[in-house]
């Protein structure tokens, strides 16, 4: 017989519990077990849990803390790596620089070395070739000085004009850039020449003493190097030669004539009648056959007197050495002009002495005029000048009211 399980009871009551009873299982009768459970335990198990939770993220965070100690742990590691090992680079660059400076001490000392050796080798060379040069230049000078002697070389240069400048550069003279006794040569003086120095200067005279007290040295420009010829024959060579490496030669007192007295003193004498009056007295009293003019100096010298003539100096003393003249009689072709400087104490005195005592101021014009004759190496006799001196003494000395401001004013 089948059961008929859709027949309900008429209370309902137990047929439908024991259907819910079948319809449930094991599981959800717990479930209904725990939702049943007291409050008191549930509250339990979420501090449970919770407490779980937080000692999770503690354990998280404790491991995430030693990572990190770990990591800056290595961090420091590194970076202490780091410094030994730019400490090791920085000590090895100094060692390589210490070696290097080393080697270039080195170096440099072997370079000393050598240049030391060198300059020492280069001296020696220098003192054998010294000795040397100075055995030849001794042989040289004294076969200089034969054919000075003999005027060999001076013929040569005379006679053979295409290699006239060639013989030249044989020659030697003292200068004004040289100590006395030393000698120098026309291409040594050309090497030495400034640059805006266009002419050979020189100035003859017996000595060089004498050249260098000469009035028209005293005036010429001393940036100037001058070739001081004691030797006439030097003198001819350069009349005969006019230029040398394409510089002009000129003579000092020609440059003087030129350039050393200035144009604008006679309108200064002029403003002067007392001046003007002295310079008209002493021309008429030496006459025109000593001077063809009188011209005023005013610059500081040691000279009263200086004298330039209308031709070249040196060929007027060429004429007066070779050729047969009458005393004076040269003066004529020669036109002397004489300069007079006002500055000297000696013209000052003569300026108060020539109205008082014409004659004794004209012995001492006239002995005057003889030495700048002199000084230009003009004065033709000057046997006349001791007896001329005598006298002049002699006049001062019977003057009794002649006073000392005559002479020194």
């Amino acid at each position: 017989m089948r059961s008929d399980w859709s027949r309900k009871p008429v209370d309902g009551g137990w047929n439908a519990k024991t259907l819910d009873e079948k319809r449930s299982g094991p599981g959800e009768k717990e479930g209904r077990r725990k939702n049943e459970a007291s409050p008191q335990i549930e509250g339990t198990r979420e501090k449970e849990e919770k407490e779980s939770e937080e000692n999770k993220w503690v354990a998280k965070k404790r491991k995430l803390e030693e990572e990190l100690k770990t990591v800056a742990e290595e961090m420091e590691k590194e970076k202490k790596r780091e410094e030994e090992k730019k400490e090791e680079e920085k000590r090895k660059e100094e060692e390589k620089s210490m070696e290097e400076e080393k080697r270039r001490e080195e170096e440099e000392k072997r370079k000393e070395e050598e240049k030391k050796k060198e300059i020492e080798g280069e001296k020696s060379r220098k003192l054998t070739l010294g000795k040397r040069l100075w055995e030849l230049e001794s042989k040289a000078f004294v076969h200089y000085q034969e054919l000075r002697a003999t005027r060999k070389i001076w013929e040569e240069i005379m006679s053979k004009v295409d290699e006239r400048e060639d013989i030249a550069q044989l020659l030697l003279f003292e200068s004004s850039n040289t100590r006395s006794g030393t000698s120098t040569s026309l291409p040594e003086y050309v090497e030495r020449m400034q640059t805006d120095q266009k002419c050979i200067y020189y100035l003859y005279a017996p000595s060089r003493q004498l050249a260098e007290t000469s009035p028209y040295y005293e005036m010429f420009d001393k940036r100037f190097e001058v070739l001081f010829l004691t030797d006439p024959a030097d003198e001819l060579v350069f009349l005969a030669m006019p230029q040398f490496h394409m510089k002009q030669i000129l003579s000092v007192e020609q440059w003087v004539k030129d350039e050393g007295v200035s144009k604008d003193e006679n309108k200064e004498v002029t403003k002067d009648p007392l001046k003007k009056e002295f310079l008209t007295w002493l021309k008429d009293s030496l006459g025109s056959v000593r001077v063809s003019d009188v011209k005023p100096n005013t610059s500081q010298s040691e000279h009263p007197f200086m004298i330039t003539i209308s031709s070249d100096a040196g060929a007027a003393r060429h004429m007066l050495r070779i050729a047969q003249i009458k005393e004076m009689e040269h003066l004529v072709y020669l036109n002397p002009v004489l300069h007079v400087n006002f500055t000297h104490p000696l013209i000052q005195g003569l300026q108060k002495l020539y109205k008082k005592e014409p004659e004794l101021a004209l012995k001492i014009s006239e002995q005057v005029y003889d030495n700048a004759l002199i000084s230009a190496g003009l004065l033709k006799d000057s046997s006349k000048m001791v007896g001329r001196l005598n006298k002049i003494l002699a006049d001062l000395l019977q003057l009794n009211t002649v006073k000392s401001s005559i002479i020194t004013p």
